[in-house]
């Protein structure tokens, strides 16, 4: 033993004079060592990062880098590339437990980028309009952001009161309700631009005789403000609009009982530019192609829709669209307008989103009839039980499902032909 421990000192000497890092016993040399990368292109000024794998597996070392031209790039302990001036340079890494195992990168610096052009002007052509309600105007027409040249030369659209005018994010406005908004276009980028215009929704104008979606003066029982004739609808003065009287209702739109708010963003209830009843339900959305669902999960939740002769059956809804332009491009491709009578989507009645709604609808609203006798059984060995529907759903498929737009529906319900 006495003659050994001089000959393992001597070794322990010699190992650390010659430059190799020293090993623990049963730890591996590292015989090879790779980049990331092996060519990297970055601007004056720009940074990246380089990482390092050695060879064998569970080999490990530290690392000494190197830059060929330090003038062009330099490089950090960690490895990280600085891009200095333009032109062309190699780093180096270098395994400190083995000098052999080297691997390099070709950096390439680029010029620096060019700054951002901001925005020096944001001008409406026309900055008064007046909209009836439901109705829509895209402002993108009269709109100039200069210069043409601007690195960012969008803008985003608000307004001062969304229940009066409703802005979607391409400047399509919907007029929701009477009143005075001012609707603002303002730059994207730092500039902080911005131009107005101040759109004015008129109250509507006292009807006189039968009034639309009621039956007052038509010897119904329904009433609405100005009309003339009895009936135990609303009184006077109220301004909920009359549910049409042969309409059995399986969801009225009035709240968002049943409807599937956890998978559905941006819902809300509006109560300005409703078609029938206290309110409507506003989406707006971009990039889920399903639009409504109504789901009434129990028994007793159920709607019987009174319809007795399948064939003369209808599902008619209010549908309101801010863009129907682009609702007709999501459309393109496929999609449909579910009712069922249970959670399996092949025990639908369903018609085409497409043909029945998309390529029907105009901005604003639109009542949607759909007729039975149009429909598809999505499963031909079920025919929907429509005396226990519980089950509603509009998806769309197509293009451009990530363009945001604004959608609407109101008083969802059935009506048999007489």
């Amino acid at each position: 033993m006495k003659r050994i421990f001089p000959i393992l000192l001597a070794f322990s000497v010699l190992a650390s004079g010659c430059g190799q890092k020293s090993l623990s016993m049963g730890s591996k040399m590292v015989t090879a060592i790779t980049l990331d990368s092996e060519t990297v292109e970055v601007r004056v000024g720009e940074t990246w990062p380089l990482s390092v794998s050695f060879e064998p597996a569970g080999a490990s070392s530290t690392v000494d880098w190197q830059t060929s031209d330090p003038a062009v790039a330099t490089i950090n302990s960690v490895g990280t590339v600085l891009g200095v001036s333009e032109g062309t340079a190699t780093v180096f890494a270098y395994s400190k437990s083995n000098f052999d195992a080297v691997a390099s990168c070709e950096i390439t610096v680029l010029p620096p980028p060019e700054p951002d052009v901001l925005v020096t002007s944001v001008t409406l052509s026309e900055t008064k309009f007046e909209l009836a309600k439901g109705s829509s105007l895209d402002l993108s027409p009269y709109l100039k952001v200069l210069p043409d040249n601007a690195t960012n030369k969008k803008v985003n659209w608000t307004s001062s009161d969304v229940k009066v005018v409703l802005p979607s994010p391409t400047g399509r406005v919907s007029a929701m309700g009477a009143g005075t908004a001012v609707i603002r276009a303002t730059a994207a980028d730092a500039s902080g631009l911005y131009a107005a215009c101040t759109i004015t929704v008129p109250e509507p104008a006292a009807p006189t005789g039968c009034c639309e979606g009621c039956t007052c003066g038509c010897g119904g029982s329904g009433k609405c403000p100005g009309c003339s004739g009895g009936g135990s609808g609303p009184s006077p003065g109220d301004d909920d609009p009359a549910t049409d009287p042969d309409l059995v209702l399986f969801h009225a739109c009035d709240d968002l009982t049943f409807v599937h708010t956890g998978h559905m963003s941006g819902l809300s209830l509006q109560t300005l530019g409703r078609q029938q009843g206290k309110a409507y339900i506003m989406r707006t959305c971009g990039g889920d192609p399903e639009i409504f669902i109504i789901n009434r999960p129990t028994a007793s939740d159920v709607i019987d829709s009174k319809i007795e002769n399948f064939s003369k059956g209808h599902l008619l809804f209010w549908f309101f669209i801010d863009n129907a332009t682009e609702l007709r491009k999501r459309a393109a491709i496929d999609g449909r307008i579910e009712i069922s009578d249970s959670n399996d989507p092949n025990h639908a009645l369903a018609w085409s989103s497409k043909t029945y709604l998309a390529d029907k609808v105009s901005d604003g609203w639109n009542l949607i009839d759909l007729p039975f006798s149009e429909g598809r059984d999505l499963n031909p060995s079920h025919r929907l039980n429509q005396h226990a529907t519980k089950y509603f759903r509009i998806y769309f498929n197509g293009s451009v499902s990530s363009v945001e737009m604004t959608f609407g529906i109101d008083a969802i319900g059935f009506k048999e032909d007489k």
